[in-house]
């Protein structure tokens, strides 16, 4: 009995494992562009764990992407259902309710979604598209497609923004880091130029990535000037020129 009650739970761990792998191909696929290949992974998964809200989101933004608007309604609906807050829902309902000119669905979900994150540019770009649509008069096709593509461009960008600024910040302290570790720790009262003069003055060749990571750094964390894909490739290349100048040899 015993032998077969743990049988049957790594049967359950693989099981789940397989789910699990899946679901990341369904997330590489959505990624990538390839709609149909991750609408199959998410039902994969789904099939298996019919409770799992990563994978019907996931398939709810896939079947958007392919035009399938009817079913992914009803899918984010279902996310919505048990998560009310869930932004991604909350943005791609909002934009299927556009494609549908269902204009009071779409201020609803949109608006929420515009309270939940700190989005200037969103919020100005949302209340522009709400007057066209409640302008009167019957909203072309081709301009609810122009008005929820624009919108989820918009978000896109944010988020490719803030994902630069939290890599930068990572990068900087990856290399605080490294260099605590050769007893370079920044002290509680210094500042993040401070403690970069002070590695000047002893490190040598990668004096100029200390710098240079600093500022993005400094950037990154206390401006909100935008930062992009070149901005963290730099960050990263400090990091490691860093990390070869303090290794031991």
């Amino acid at each position: 009995m015993a032998r077969r009650r743990l049988l049957l739970l790594a049967l359950g761990a693989l099981l789940l494992a397989g789910c699990a792998s899946t679901q990341r191909r369904g997330e590489r696929a959505l990624s990538a562009g390839q709609y149909n290949d991750a609408i199959h992974l998410f039902q994969a998964v789904l099939a298996e764990e019919p409770d799992r809200l990563d994978a019907r989101l996931g398939l709810g933004i896939a079947l958007y992407k392919v035009g399938a608007w009817a079913d992914a309604a009803l899918t984010l609906d279902e996310v919505l259902a048990r998560a009310p807050s869930e932004r991604p829902a909350l943005l791609y309902r909002g934009l299927v309710a556009v494609q549908q000119g269902e204009d009071a669905v779409a201020k609803d979900r949109l608006t929420r979604f515009r309270d939940s994150t700190r989005l200037p540019r969103f919020a100005a770009q949302l209340e522009r598209a709400l007057r066209v649509l409640r302008g009167g008069g019957d909203v072309s096709a081709d301009t609810r497609e122009f008005i929820a593509t624009s919108l989820e461009d918009l978000v896109r960008s944010a988020r490719e923004i803030e994902e630069a600024r939290l890599a930068v910040q990572r990068a900087y302290a990856h290399m605080e880091e490294s260099l605590g570790e050769i007893e370079l720790s920044r002290a509680p009262d210094e500042t993040p130029t401070e403690f970069t003069a002070r590695v000047l003055r002893v490190l040598g060749a990668s004096a100029a990535a200390a710098s240079d990571l600093t500022g993005l750094f400094e950037i990154a964390r206390f401006s909100d000037h935008p930062m992009d894909e070149d901005d963290r490739r730099r960050a990263i290349a400090s990091v490691r020129r860093v990390e070869a100048e303090v290794a031991p040899r």
